[in-house]
């Protein structure tokens, strides 16, 4: 009885911190492609107003 409480005791944490390490990693993969997002509309907004900038 006692290793199957401790059994499901220690499951129970390994797989709450498999979600921690899960979450962080999504976490830090969707702040990254969302940077990279972010800097490619800055680039199309340079061009943007360089067009309208050179319009003649």
């Amino acid at each position: 009885a006692f290793l199957k409480r401790s059994g499901s005791e220690l499951l129970e944490e390994f797989l709450t911190s498999e979600e921690q390490v899960l979450s962080l990693t999504f976490r830090r993969a969707s702040s990254s492609l969302w940077g990279v997002y972010r800097n490619r509309i800055w680039y199309l907004d340079i061009f943007c107003i360089n067009d309208l900038a050179n319009y003649q």
